[in-house]
């Protein structure tokens, strides 16, 4: 039996190359390498530090990996034989 890869189409691609730059960005932001590391900036009057912002962006980069993976690889979990 052969399996059968879901078709990428451009959202998939957008969805996946937008996940790893965000994930990235959000690497080298908690690191303070970045000109948005070395500001401040305030939610609510709290104010968030560069270890915050970096770990959103990584969050949020996981989060759109994750919904790639889901996309391409979730329908082929319910063929049987898997």
């Amino acid at each position: 039996m052969r399996l059968h890869y879901h078709e990428m189409n451009l959202f998939h691609i957008i969805l996946l190359i937008g996940g790893i730059l965000v994930l990235i960005f959000g690497i080298v932001t908690f690191s303070g390498k970045t000109a948005l590391g070395k500001r401040s900036y305030f939610f609510s009057g709290t104010e968030l530090d560069k270890t915050v912002m970096g770990i959103l962006f990584f969050l949020i980069g996981m989060l759109l990996i994750i919904t790639f993976l889901i996309e391409v690889v979730g329908p082929h979990f319910k063929k049987e034989g898997l």
